[in-house]
């Protein structure tokens, strides 16, 4: 998703344009006044409970805001903070690498879950049952 970008700072942007693409951009998921609130919003409304993601709601909502919130220092050129970055597992890390990964892995669950909707009317979760490897 984030192309042939090696570096994680860049990924992490490419990646968040999609993220914003997945969940601003489509009709369907809750709309909120607030970019950020909006991706949290639509993400869960389409994760939750997600059998593959194996996650809760709240770390859904953690790696948005921390990738967002990284995404902006990177964005605007600001001093790169030092904060934990939460991971879909729980855990904490301050590796961008490892938070653009878990984004990564997020935003494929979420395409393949719309390209099965839009394929099958009606269907999603529940007809992705099979593991996603990394060609998914």
């Amino acid at each position: 998703m984030a192309g042939s970008r090696v570096l994680p700072e860049e990924r992490l942007i490419d990646l968040c344009i999609t993220a914003e693409s997945l969940f601003v951009h489509h009709s369907g998921l809750p709309r909120t006044q607030n970019k950020r609130e909006h991706l949290v919003a639509g993400a869960k409304a389409l994760l939750t409970s997600d059998p593959e993601l194996d996650t809760e709601d709240r770390h859904i909502e953690q790696l948005i805001r921390g990738a967002y919130r990284r995404r902006n220092t990177e964005m605007h050129g600001d001093v790169a903070e030092t904060e934990l970055l939460c991971l879909l597992d729980g855990s904490t890390t301050h590796d961008l690498s490892a938070l653009v990964g878990d984004l990564e892995r997020l935003l494929r669950r979420a395409a393949r879950l719309f390209l099965l909707r839009a394929i099958v009317p009606g269907r999603g979760r529940e007809a992705t049952t099979r593991p996603m490897t990394a060609s998914s």
